[in-house]
Order: structure tokens, then sequence, then C-alpha cells
């Protein structure tokens, strides 16, 4: 016997488990890449000037922050929000 629950149903496609994509959202994962592909830009217009380690690290910290800044802005805008909805 098949049990049909609305609220359970999930895409079968969605390749993203539902807790890890709303963190994602809340990080703007987007935004990342675009700020991860600035910097490999700049990487390619010093002419190599800096290692790839040192890019990489770059990338990371930067990331770290961006994301972290985005969450704290949503946490800190949240009322807000809230009322502007």
């Amino acid at each position: 016997m098949m049990h049909n629950n609305s609220t359970t149903t999930q895409n079968k496609w969605n390749i993203i488990p539902v807790g890890v994509s709303d963190y994602l959202e809340l990080v703007r994962i987007n935004n990342i890449f675009i700020a991860m592909g600035s910097m490999l830009v700049v990487f390619y217009l010093t002419n190599y000037q800096y290692s790839m380690w040192e890019i990489f690290l770059l990338m990371v910290s930067a990331s770290a922050i961006l994301g972290a800044g985005n969450a704290l802005n949503d946490y800190c805008d949240l009322t807000a929000d809230i009322i502007n909805r």
C-alpha cells in the first residue's frame, strides 16, 4: 500500500540535501563564486606574482569572510525584512 503524504514530497532529481541548500542560500554561494572568479582574474593579470597556494588561501579566507558577512547581514536585518514583507 502506497502512502501519499504531500508534506514530505521531494524532487527525485534534487541532489543537494535540504539543510545544505539552506546554508548555501544563506551565505549566497553565487556571490562567493563571483568573488573567487574575480580573484583568479587578478591572479592572471598580475602575471602569476603569487603562488597557487597563496591564491588558494586568499580564496578560502575571502569566501569564509564573505559568507559570514552575508549570514550576519541576514541576522541583523531580520526584523526589517519581516516588516517589509
